[in-house]
């Protein structure tokens, strides 16, 4: 029942190579159990996915548009930025993973809470129709002030049994990081949510951290897809980007535990088995409260 391994050589974004290997120097290979999120749904709940881009390969598709007045195409970027560092074919953690774009941010990468909601109702429904909630993954590269409603809705959904994984937030306005607890979903006590860190093991300083925050994951200069053509690239940073990293982890945890007939995992066992195989106490610059935990894909 041993993991079966592939490598990518040469990898186009630090931050693979970063999630699978303990501590520095910074290698240039990202290695991956080869079920790499197979039979997983990935939610990007987002701006939309450029489902035709050449990273999905035909495995992200269309699931819903919550913003009235918008097409089903994504005009931002941002989503099909979060998807390719998901699933991405050269840019992704998990490569074989299927990715649903909920579409619930407009064209400037702005929605309302009720869209979110909506959002996040859809994932609910389509997840028991298709008989694969303990096998689907929501991410949230989004945030907004603290919204009970926001986090009610992230606890429903966890309940249904599948997993959240949430952005820490971008601090304020001046992009200097804040207590992640002020913020939601990051504060939400069910979702997994993720700050960021550079490739020096720094947290970003731009990145919310604090008792909220579960874990650390890449979140400067990476390159993911972009939207304009099916070969678009670009680099960004943000734990808008680190949450993907984390959401690839789990799904190819998640497949992993399927390719070895294991049993179902509830959401939150899955989110402690992600924080204890995270590498310990190599995060410079966080505070007492945060936790110094680097996501680590376990190989």
């Amino acid at each position: 029942n041993g993991t079966r391994m592939s490598t990518e050589t040469n990898v186009p974004n630090w931050g693979l190579a970063r999630i699978s290997q303990k501590y520095l120097p910074l290698q240039t290979d990202y290695t991956y159990p080869n079920s790499s999120g197979e039979g997983v749904d990935v939610y990007v709940i987002d701006t939309g996915i450029n489902v035709e881009h050449q990273e999905f390969g035909g495995r992200a598709t269309w699931g819903i548009t919550t913003v009235e007045n918008s097409g089903n195409t994504d005009d931002n970027g941002h989503g099909t930025f979060v998807a390719g560092i998901v699933g991405g074919a050269l840019f992704g953690v998990a490569k074989d993973v299927r990715l649903i774009a909920v579409k619930a941010l407009d064209a400037s990468g702005s929605g309302s809470v009720s869209d979110i909601l909506y959002g996040l109702q859809y994932v609910i429904k389509t997840a028991k129709l298709n008989g694969n909630k303990s096998r689907s993954v929501v991410n949230l590269s989004l945030g907004t002030q603290k919204s009970t409603a926001l986090d009610q809705a992230v606890t429903a959904l966890v309940n249904a049994g599948i997993i959240m994984v949430a952005a820490a937030g971008n601090g304020d306005e001046n992009g200097v990081g804040q207590d992640a607890c002020d913020f939601s979903p990051a504060s939400a006590r069910t979702a997994l949510t993720v700050g960021s860190t550079d490739r020096s093991d720094n947290v970003a300083s731009f990145s919310n951290y604090g008792p909220c925050v579960n874990i650390f994951a890449p979140g400067v200069k990476i390159r993911s897809a972009w939207i304009g053509s099916d070969t678009a690239t670009y680099v960004s940073s943000g734990t808008s980007f680190s949450t993907p990293f984390a959401a690839g982890v789990v799904a190819t945890y998640i497949s992993e535990r399927q390719r070895q007939k294991r049993a179902n995992m509830a959401p939150e066992e899955v989110i402690r088995a992600i924080t204890g195989m995270a590498t310990e106490g190599v995060i410079h610059g966080l505070d007492s409260r945060s936790p110094n935990l680097l996501l680590y894909n376990g190989i």
